[in-house]
């Protein structure tokens, strides 16, 4: 409880009343400002009491159009007031929005209830960085008969309203193998086991020992024999986020470079996870190293924990300090027992071919890709479904890094966006179709590695485009349309 500068005016007024009064020993005076102080007390306690009750008769609610949005796009806060009996008191109810957003309309989200029917505002803003938002609860304020004394609390919901602003996505994003774009959804997959589930399967006979409650009474009785119809038995897969966001990955317009296209990937993938309940990590790799590391974990929270570090992350600036040589002595380490000089001429007609591979390792072991798959990939536990998001300008050290994932039980799926289509304006059709040519013979090299999926992703006008100007240009064969 806040008195006001109108009380503190009537306080006043009582004291030189007072003041007055005992100087000309004049007893009306003194009984007036008498009259006034007993006024003001008993106007504090009744709104003493009112604000007691209006806590508990008061219903706040608020709510958002929507949870999720990319930035910049409008959203819509609702509150809902309404007073269960009439008060004495003046009410406002305000929505408290948060210093971050940008309102795009002149509503001011605020209310005054009553007890006749529920009140409403609505206010439209937006958010134009990416990253979780939370509002705080509506601000109720309400003041005494006569404005004296006023009082500020929140009321509504104890949880906070939470909103997901995420980055803008590209348009028309392709991605795919050799300009043919892939269908199947990112982090779908199944068991191969079969079960008890919920996805059909398989039907099969009858055998001893199978629950009768699974027997498929339709396909026995088309069959003439009992049989089994068997399930998807769902199992959780640990998925692995490796992204780059060095200094190359910032080639490209606002909204569209190679950074905002892995990362829709990844945002895809922690989805899928989410979705599915599969433990998801990340770790992200800048120029000086790995930026962020957070192992694979099931759960709410690391999926939104995930989701919050891709949404944030910005490329590096593209100078590298090579900080990372620890790294290389312990990838080194692994290897100098295998060429011991142990004297013998076995190990001398052997120890030149470990030098040249040893040499051959630690070109790539201070890059910072590689460098991250060793430090921190190689020691995760369990089969792994390793996702690395790059580009294509450190090949050689991306293909090290892959035949290092790769020696691991699961798969490796890579997306890679080829520079041509972020950093060159296509005018030179020819010599942008020979880059695109130089990168597909690298992808189809690491898509040929076992237990590998490579794939391509670029602005899906830019690709089509360039294959359609090249078909374009290419002499069709003499003869070739006389059949």
């Amino acid at each position: 409880m806040r008195p006001t500068p109108r009380f503190w005016a009537a306080v006043g007024v009582a004291g030189v009343l007072c003041l007055f009064g005992v100087a000309l020993a004049t007893p009306v005076l003194v009984g007036a400002a008498a009259v006034l102080v007993g006024a003001l007390l008993g106007c504090q306690a009744r709104f003493a009491a009112a604000l007691g009750r209006l806590s508990d008769t008061l219903s706040v609610e608020q709510s958002l159009s929507r949870t999720r949005v990319p930035t910049d796009q409008p959203v819509v806060l609702t509150l809902r007031a309404q007073l269960a009996e009439p008060t004495a008191l003046g009410v406002t109810v305000d929505a408290q929005l948060p210093l971050a957003v940008d309102e795009t309309d002149e509503s001011d989200g605020s209310l005054t209830p009553t007890a006749d029917a529920p009140s409403h505002a609505r206010v439209q803003f937006s958010v134009p960085t990416a990253g979780a938002t939370t509002f705080d609860r509506p601000s109720v304020t309400a003041q005494s008969a006569y404005g004296l004394f006023t009082e500020t609390f929140e009321q509504g919901d104890d949880a906070r309203l939470r909103l997901d602003v995420e980055p803008r996505a590209p348009r028309r994003m392709h991605i795919g193998q050799g300009g043919e774009r892939i269908s199947a959804g990112f982090g779908e997959h199944s068991s191969d086991q079969r079960g008890p589930g919920l996805e059909p399967a398989e039907i099969r006979q009858y055998q001893h020992g199978d629950d009768i409650g699974r027997i498929d009474w339709k396909a026995t009785a088309r069959l003439n024999h009992p049989h089994i119809r068997d399930f998807e038995v769902p199992s959780a897969r640990q998925t692995t986020l490796i992204l780059d966001h060095r200094g190359t990955t910032a080639a490209g317009p606002a909204g569209e470079t190679k950074l905002d296209f892995l990362r829709e990937i990844g945002l895809a993938y922690v989805n899928s996870a989410d979705a599915l309940g599969d433990p998801v990590g990340l770790y992200t790799v800048g120029d000086d190293g790995a930026t962020n590391v957070l192992p694979p974990k099931a759960g709410e929270s690391q999926h939104r924990r995930v989701r919050s570090r891709l949404r944030t992350l910005e490329p590096t600036d593209g100078s590298s300090t090579e900080s990372i040589s620890t790294t290389r002595n312990l990838t080194a380490g692994r290897e100098t027992p295998i060429i011991a000089d142990d004297g013998t001429e076995y190990a001398a007609t052997l120890r030149p071919y470990y030098r040249s591979t040893n040499e051959y390792t630690d070109r790539f072991s201070s890059r910072p890709l590689f460098a991250t798959v060793r430090r921190y990939v190689d020691r995760i536990q369990g089969s792994l479904y390793a996702v690395i998001l790059t580009d294509d300008t450190a090949r050689a050290e991306l293909y090290e890094a892959v035949k290092a994932l790769r020696r691991r039980e699961g798969a490796v799926l890579v997306f890679i966006t080829p520079t041509v289509f972020f950093e060159s304006a296509l005018s030179d059709v020819e010599s942008a179709y020979a880059e695109y040519e130089e990168f597909e013979s690298f992808r189809k090299r690491l898509n040929k590695l076992t237990g590998v999926s490579a794939f391509e992703v670029a602005p899906q006008d830019r690709l089509a485009g360039l294959l359609r100007a090249h078909e374009a240009r290419t002499p069709t064969p003499e003869g070739a349309s006389d059949g």
